[in-house]
Order: C-alpha cells, then structure tokens, then sequence
C-alpha cells in the first residue's frame, strides 16, 4: 500500500492506514472538546465548536449540533460520577500541548504524518467513554469532526451564512478487496464517510426519541407500517422513522446521505433540547432593503440596522418552555449552546407589527416576548422537508402523516410570535394536547399569510454558468440560515463587531454577490459580478470592487483588507518608478 503512491503519477492519495490514523486523532479531538472546551493558543482557537459543524449538504445541521450537545452532557456526566473529570481534563491538557504540530488533514498521507503517542491514562479513560457511549455516538462524533474539517462555510459582508464549499476532494486508496470489485487505485472517501455518519445520526435520533414520550407511553417497537398514535410526540417520533430517505450525491450513487422529515426532526429536537437543559443562543440580525426607483430586485441596496443576541434556558413554566435570560447573570456566557442563527429582513415603510414590524425597535420588543421554541417549530414546518436530489422526491408525507394522525385535526391558535394553546415541551405536561398535524395545518396557515416560503438569504441566478448571486429582497419576519454551537459571549462580541462596522458607514450591501476566497461580497454592477464569480485572482476582484465602490473597504476582512493594501502600496511604487 505505501508504494502505491510512489509508482502514481496522478492524484496524491491517502494510505489506509494514514486515513484510520485521521479519523481516530479527530474522535480524540472531539472527545477532549466535549469534555474540557475550546484549544486555543495564546488567544487563537485552535479547535473549537465549529469543529463539530460537519456541512454534508443534507440541510440537517441543527440535528448535529443538538446531538454533539446531548453527547456532551452524556460524557460529562459519565466522567463526573466516574470521579474522573478533572483527571481527563489534565490528561487533555498533556494531550493538547503534545498535538501542538499536528498536520491538518490536507498534510496527512502516510500515517508517519500523524503524531500517536498518547499516555496510557489517556487512552484508558477514551476506551471506557466509548464502552459507555457504544459505538453509534462514537461513529457520530468522530464522522461529524472529520467531516467538519472538509469544507467551509462562506459568509457575506454582514456575517450571514450564504452556502459551503468543499476544501478539496479527500481521496485514498483502494483496499485489494475494492479494487478486485472493479475499482481504481484510489477514490473520494468523504462521501462514503458522509452515509456512515448521516445512517449513526438517523439511529440517534430514532433512539432518543423514546425519550420525549410522555409519561406512561411505553417505547414500542417500530412496525412494519406506519400506525396511528395519540400524541404528538409519539406522532413525531412515528413519522421521522417512517419518512427515511436517501439524497444522491451527482456523481456519488452509492454514497447517499440518510435523513427524514424535517419538521418531525425538528419536533423531537426541541423537546430533547428542553430534556437536556441545553441553552440556546438566538442571533437575529435585521437588514433594510430598499429597491430601486423602476423596482428592480437587482438595483437594491441593504443596510444591517440591528443584531439582537438572545440566550434561553428551559423552564418548567407553561407545560415546559424557554425562558430569555441574561446569560452573564445566568453564569452560562462561555456554556456552548445550539445557536440558531438567523435573519429579519424588512422595507421601512412595510405594513404589519410585532415580528413582521419595519420598525427595529417593536421588532427587537416582540422577539423578546415570543416563544423560542415555536419559532423553532414553525420553523420546521416552514423548510422544505427534503432537500434536492432527495431520491424519488422522498417520502409522501402527507399520507404519511395522514395515516399516522388520522382526517381530522382540532383547532390551533397559531400566530408567529407563539401558540395561544395546547402547548408545551414537557412531555408531561398538561397543555399538550395539539396534535403533529393540528400544528402542521396551523403552520401552513402562518406560512402563507406572512409568505414564508423560500427565504434563503441568496440565490445563485444560473448554476450552470455559474453566475453571481442575487439577495432576497422582500419581508421576511424571521428565518434561521444555520443552526450550529456557540457560546453568548462569543455570540455577543461577533454581532456587535459586526453591527459597528455597519452603523459606522453609509456605505450600504448591494443585492448581487460575488465570492472572494470565502466571503461573499456584493456590488451594483449585476453583469461586472457574474464576470469575477469567474476570476481565480483574489486581488483583481477586490480591486474590481473597490474601483466601483471605494467605500466598501470598510466590509474587507482583515486577508483580504492587507491585500488591497500591499497591492496598493505595490502600484504606488510602480508609479513613482
């Protein structure tokens, strides 16, 4: 297996071995960060939460973070009656300051690459957490690490998730077994790494979902059709096992990613989250859009007016709910939480109040009295249920849910700021006595009066020639773009960085979006960004756009800012020369 590399003159590939040795460094990586925070290095993190955010192109991010939370509280709790917590703490420390060189993954080919000399404590205390998890989480953790670890989320000027790219393709090598079956000498083992790991989360899911039941509903097995059940924690728990699908990747056949509905995952999801007493961070940045004189979409301006950050605990209050609190008081400011992050989007003189209000402060007032947890789950219902490239089109769920809920539905009051009745994330509770598709009709009903429908963020105009992107550009009350871990504090300082800058400019975003490495930019010029989504060369596009608007330096980031500046510097000299 080593010589193959050698003796190839295409692609460099991985050794098997190398590619073990990877997935088990980056389980280890995962584990001392659920169980001892952040690495950072003298003031640099250098493995933190957004190292578990694996991007694999299902749209099921909010189930990773939630799980990587749960497990969290999981392995915590097993260290801490083990009496082994503070032990394991200083066995990562040792650990850390050993793995200070560790190649990234880009540099690891042969299994020399990486460093193996773990203590022996060490690596005792790692067995006995997998013996305690069993060997789904711990597929889970490690896949979710290592896949995070393969591409990056770009954002644009105001700090908003516009879509993910893959670093590169992650080939290794064949085994003799792959390559009698017919294939070549190496392969991309993301995309078999992506079903591994999509099947564990699906499974983890279905598990814990016996745990939202409410009290006296035994967890029983799961037939071979679906049945009708009573509530609708048992409703949803019904329906996310029976609407399992597969998404084909192009070119990957036999690699699909596993995922279910999306509103059922997102029902048992919040229940969990309340179970666990897990905090959630809400960021809710608002953006003005005002179109042009003759209404063109592709002439409108944005301007970020304001970035509320939110943090919620669960409170048995109300059949079970979320509280806000004020993080510091709370004495969670540095606990990772499931940040759902989002965005308003509002013309000043547009009708309507409370969260479809054009005014930042009734807006930001109304945010703060509604329930987190059903802007969640209206959420759920509002996002498509299965992503493109789902095969067949995935299940029919509204037989599904018909056969699960039965024909008739009673009646939900449903606005977007909350439910009036019949609510609660207790499984326990009283107040539960909606039914999954009472709430799902309801939904739909909000869904369309406030036209909730598609509010992505941007749209590429043409994938095929690979033109610019175009913003939205119409009320949206809220959405949430990605859903990932983070902490208040972190939050906090992020948005109000962000806003700053913002605030302190006339410069305003424009509606078409280029990327530049991995931010987006945007520009008037419609026809000028499709031509640079084409151009290889960081600093003729920076260039281009501060040409056309020299003001927009201010969004640069900092690479990109000492760009602009040394090739400044550079065609002054040129001049004076």
């Amino acid at each position: 297996m080593n010589n193959l590399n050698k003796t190839m003159k295409g692609p460099r590939f991985r050794d098997i071995d190398a590619w073990e040795a990877l997935k088990k460094r980056d389980f280890e990586y995962a584990i001392n960060l659920l169980a001892s925070g952040e690495w950072t290095i003298d003031g640099v993190i250098k493995d933190g939460w957004s190292s578990l955010d694996a991007r694999v192109g299902g749209e099921r991010c909010h189930e990773t973070a939630l799980l990587a939370l749960i497990l969290r509280r999981l392995v915590i709790t097993y260290l801490r009656d083990k009496k082994l917590l503070e032990e394991f703490k200083a066995l990562v420390t040792e650990y850390r300051a050993d793995h200070v060189r560790d190649k990234r993954w880009t540099n690891i080919f042969k299994v020399q690459d990486i460093y193996v000399g773990n203590s022996d404590r060490y690596n005792h205390i790692v067995g006995s957490i997998i013996n305690f998890i069993g060997p789904e989480w711990t597929i889970f953790i490690g896949s979710a690490r290592t896949l995070a670890s393969f591409s990056v989320l770009s954002t644009m000027e105001c700090g908003l998730s516009v879509y993910y790219r893959r670093l590169g393709d992650v080939l290794l090598a064949t085994s003799k077994q792959q390559r009698a079956a017919g294939m070549g000498e190496y392969y991309d083992a993301e995309y078999p790494l992506r079903t591994t790991f999509t099947h564990a989360s699906f499974k983890l899911i279905e598990k814990l979902s016996a745990q939202i039941l409410p009290k006296g509903v035994s967890e029983k097995p799961f037939g071979p059709k679906p049945r009708a059940r009573e509530t609708l924690p048992e409703q949803a728990r019904e329906m996310f096992h029976f609407s399992k699908a597969n998404k084909i990747s192009p070119r990957h056949n036999n690699s699909s990613i596993i995922l279910g509905s999306f509103s059922a995952s997102m029902q048992i999801l919040v229940r969990l989250c309340w179970l666990y007493k897990i905090p959630i961070t809400l960021c809710m940045p608002r953006l003005r859009y005002e179109k042009a004189a003759d209404g063109s979409t592709s002439m409108a301006t944005y301007k970020l007016t304001s970035a509320p950050v939110r943090t919620y605990v669960a409170t048995e209050k109300a059949g079970g709910s979320f509280k806000m609190v004020d993080s510091i008081q709370e004495g969670i400011e540095d606990e990772p939480c499931w940040k759902l992050g989002g965005y308003s989007m509002y013309h000043e003189s547009q009708p309507g109040r409370l969260l479809s209000s054009g005014n930042d402060d009734e807006y930001i007032k109304a945010l703060d009295q509604s329930d987190v947890g059903h802007l969640m789950s209206l959420f759920g219902f509002v996002h498509r249920e299965y992503p493109l490239q789902t095969e067949s089109g995935g299940v029919d769920l509204v037989a599904l849910q018909s056969s699960i809920c039965g024909g008739i539905a009673q009646s939900a009051e449903l606005t977007l700021e909350g439910i009036n009745s019949g609510w609660g994330w207790n499984p326990n509770g009283q107040m539960n006595n909606l039914s999954l598709l009472s709430l799902s009709i309801a939904c739909d009903e909000v869904t369309s009066q406030y036209n909730l429908k598609d509010m992505v963020l941007a749209h590429q105009r043409n994938t095929t020639v690979k033109t610019s992107y175009r913003m939205q550009c119409k009320p949206i009350p809220f959405t949430f773009d990605h859903i990932d871990i983070s902490t208040p504090r972190h939050e906090q300082a992020k948005w109000i960085d962000i806003l700053t800058k913002h605030l302190s400019t006339t410069e305003p975003m424009y509606a078409n979006l280029f990327v530049v490495g991995n931010t987006f930019y945007s520009m008037r010029d419609e026809a000028e960004a499709d031509r640079l989504m084409l151009v290889k060369n960081d600093n003729q596009k920076i260039n281009s756009l501060l040409e056309r608007h020299p003001k927009h330096d201010v969004f640069l980031t900092r690479k990109h800012k000492a760009k602009s500046d040394a090739f400044q510097k550079r065609s002054k000299e040129e001049i004076r020369i």
